[in-house]
């Protein structure tokens, strides 16, 4: 039993589910958690990135967009899957140093 709502969960549905499966694993890097039925699979549930995929074989495509964060920007920056989703990879954004702070005594006057 898990405490809470389960996680959410992005659903596209594709007329070409390996195309679309072999996309998302081999090329952006998803994990397949569960895949049902193993004879001729229907649905997919996908892992990666932050983000819960199911991919479900359609009639038709349903595609959106995903935006993947990476550290460093490849040659190819965007890509859309057999289904129509777009993926976007993009830079992360950077940590910030700050420097040391240093205390100082301010007295500011209202001005005349």
């Amino acid at each position: 039993m898990t405490d809470g709502p389960a996680p959410a969960r992005v659903v596209l549905e594709c007329r070409d589910f390996d195309a679309n499966l072999d996309l998302f694993t081999a090329e952006a890097g998803f994990r397949i958690d569960r895949i049902s039925p193993a004879d001729s699979p229907r649905e997919v549930d996908l892992s990666g990135h932050g983000l819960a995929l199911q991919l479900r074989r359609s009639a038709h495509d349903s595609g959106g967009s995903i935006q993947i964060p990476v550290t460093e920007p490849g040659e190819q920056a965007r890509t859309t899957a057999p289904n129509g989703t777009h993926l976007e990879y993009v830079t992360a954004a950077r940590d910030i140093t700050v420097p040391p702070l240093e205390q100082a005594l301010v007295i500011s006057r209202i001005a005349e």
